[in-house]
Order: structure tokens, then C-alpha cells, then sequence
């Protein structure tokens, strides 16, 4: 399995948790009482309801990766960006080949779904959007002044998408709601921290999430995630890292790492059902931890560390998780309100699909 120690650049700046919050937030856990604790070897396990396998049945298709599980479809891209397309069972359904610069085909893809629509939607970086249906065959294609600029885009109705924008971190920097053609029909929360209104001039590239099939957004250098209700945007999740909170305006700063060591950097964070997952580390050790919260009430179930000295050695990056006697280290690839999905990929090429199923 290929390894390696990624800590999410400052650019990919929405998992990074800084900055004020305001708000009645319902849902809060706290990091900082985590970061010198004695780590356990409590596995995912503890709070896996139901454990699936699925055997992915191709061949020469390696490293596949689910993003969608939909009206009894696995949707999956490969190491070298093949839409693949497999039923519950694991039999491949349809595999396309579509990297290049012609019509329907993609250079810098990210794959999403939409269930309103029941298209695959294909954001190419900087470039354009890419429609097709659910059996991966080309609908149509946009390319206009708003795809050159997005960060992610994210249905939320059959006629409306919310996306992000990639800017310079100013006073432009919001959200905004899209129409099926691509055209902006307005936008939403344009600033949240003097970060945002920063002349640092840093790019910025913030996604938007789909966690508890409920649409997400997490301004930069904050520590809430907004959820959408149909109208508006809630607080639905803070994060709060106590005195290792790294505050707003140091987030956006370039070249001074030596100031940001002694805060945490979050590196990759999931929610899934009522836990939230979080993978973060320091500057000043790079050591890594893995944790798992109760969001309401905030209790800790998880703490697990790797040391860079570990991981460097080839160790998996991940939680632990056993089954069947193996003990496993994961990150998830695919969440769906409360059932977390990993690969594994095996030295002869195949691919199990791991399903897991977590307590509600």
C-alpha cells in the first residue's frame, strides 16, 4: 500500500481549525486536553456496529477509491483517474478513461455525486464542470468565468449548487449559489475573521462537505463547521483547541512555521453519524494523532498516536482498526451519514472495500 506523511498545506486551508467563534453551537469537542494525553490502543472497532467486505472484481484497475454509494452503485475513481462504477457485490459495472482536454475529459478531476440529479458531477480544476448520468456516459460540459474560479461545488437541490470561490484572501471570499448552468444567483457568508480580509494574498481553496447527507462549510481559519437547513447556514460543529488554537491572522502567514509549532495543525477531519474523526499534529514534533468524539456532549472515545519516526519507517497512516485477527491502520475515503469506507489494496492489485457501519 502506498504510505506516505501528509499534512494538509496552509493553501487547503478549510481543515484547519483556528480562528474566533460565535454562535449557540450545539455539538463541541475539544482538542486540547487531547494533545499530551497517553495515547490508548482502542481501535475503530469499539464503535463499529457492522463490518462489511467487498471484493472489487476487475482487472488492471489498481487503487480504487469509492466517492459515492448511490441507489445500489459503487462509484470509484482509480491511481490514474478512471471512472469505475460497481455494483453492491463488487462486479464492475463501467470503467471510462477519460483523462485529456477534450470534450467530457479531465486533467485535475474531483468526483462527486448528485443525488437530486442522479449525474456524476466532475469539477476540473480551474477549468471546467462535467456532466455525466449514473452509468458514466457524457451529458454535457460548462467552462465560463465562475469554473476558473471555484474552489468545490456541491449540489443542494435538483436546481442549485453551493460552491466556493478561489480567491485571494479578501473581502470577496464566500460562498455562492450557482443555477444548473453555472451562473451565480447570489452567495453567503463573505466574512467570518480578519484572516479572510487578510493582504497576505494568499490563494485560496476551500471545499465544501456532505456529512450526515446534510451539506457543510468551514470558513477559513475558523473552528465551526456551517451546516445548510434549506434556508440559511447554522453552526453545527465547533472545535475547539483550547490554548493550541492558532489564531486567525498567524494561520494565513507564510514563513513562520517556528511561530506556528506550538499549535495544532489539523491535517484531515470526518463526521460520521454522532462521531467526529480527527487526524491533526503539531509543527514542533509532526508526531500524529488520532482521535474520536461524541459530538453531543463532546466525550472522547479514541486517542491514538503514530510518531513521524513510525510513519517514516513505512507504517500505515491511520486509526487503528482490527478484524479478523489483522489489525489495521485507516483513513477514510468515503463517509455517508454514519458508515465509514476504506480500500485496501493488496499486492496482487485486487481491492476490498471495507464498509463500516457505526453505532448510532
Amino acid at each position: 500500500m502506498k504510505k506516505h506523511f501528509d499534512l494538509k498545506p496552509i493553501l487547503m486551508a478549510a481543515a484547519v481549525l483556528a480562528g474566533a467563534c460565535t454562535g449557540n453551537e450545539s455539538r463541541t469537542v475539544n482538542l486540547e486536553n487531547s494533545l499530551n494525553s497517553e495515547p490508548d490502543t482502542i481501535g475503530l472497532e469499539s464503535i463499529t456496529e457492522k463490518i462489511e467486505t467487498v471484493e472489487l472484481q476487475c482487472d488492471s484497475l489498481y487503487d480504487i477509491r469509492i466517492f459515492a454509494d448511490y441507489d445500489g452503485r459503487l462509484y470509484g475513481t482509480t491511481s490514474d483517474n478512471r471512472l469505475v462504477i460497481f455494483s453492491q457485490d463488487g462486479t464492475l459495472l463501467h470503467a471510462y478513461n477519460r483523462t485529456g482536454r477534450g470534450p467530457g475529459e479531465y486533467v485535475w478531476p474531483d468526483f462527486n455525486y448528485d443525488p437530486f440529479n442522479h449525474e456524476i458531477i466532475v469539477y476540473d480544476s480551474q477549468n471546467k464542470i462535467i456532466r455525466y448520468d449514473a452509468d458514466g456516459k457524457f451529458k454535457d460540459e460548462i467552462r465560463n468565468d465562475v469554473t476558473s474560479r471555484l474552489g468545490s461545488i456541491m449540489p443542494i437541490d435538483t436546481d442549485t449548487y453551493v460552491s466556493t470561490v478561489m480567491s485571494f484572501v479578501q473581502r470577496d471570499s464566500s460562498l455562492q449559489y450557482l443555477d444548473r448552468n453555472i451562473n451565480v444567483t447570489g452567495n453567503a457568508l463573505p466574512i467570518f475573521n480578519q484572516a479572510q480580509l487578510s493582504s497576505e494574498g494568499l490563494i485560496l481553496m476551500e471545499p465544501t462537505y456532505l456529512y450526515n447527507s446534510v451539506p457543510l462549510y468551514q470558513p477559513y481559519a475558523e473552528d465551526t463547521y456551517y451546516s445548510w437547513n434549506g434556508t440559511s447556514w447554522q453552526p453545527y460543529l465547533r472545535v475547539d483547541c483550547g490554548k493550541y488554537q492558532m489564531p486567525a491572522e498567524l494561520a494565513i502567514a507564510v514563513g513562520k512555521e517556528s511561530e506556528k509549532a506550538k499549535y495544532i495543525f489539523i491535517n484531515r477531519d470526518y463526521i460520521a453519524g454522532n462521531y467526529y474523526l480527527v487526524s491533526y499534529a503539531r509543527y514542533e514534533d509532526l508526531n500524529l494523532h488520532y482521535d474520536v468524539y461524541e459530538m453531543t456532549g463532546g466525550r472522547r472515545l479514541m486517542h491514538n498516536t503514530q510518531t513521524e519516526d513510525e510513519i517514516m519507517a513505512g507504517s500505515d497512516e491511520g486509526f487503528i482498526f482490527r478484524h479478523e485477527g489483522e489489525t489495521y491502520r485507516i483513513m477514510p475515503q468515503y463517509v455517508k451519514d454514519n458508515v465509514l469506507y476504506w480500500s485496501r489494496f493488496s499486492e496482487d492489485g485486487g481491492t476490498t472495500l471495507f464498509k463500516l457501519t457505526l453505532k448510532k
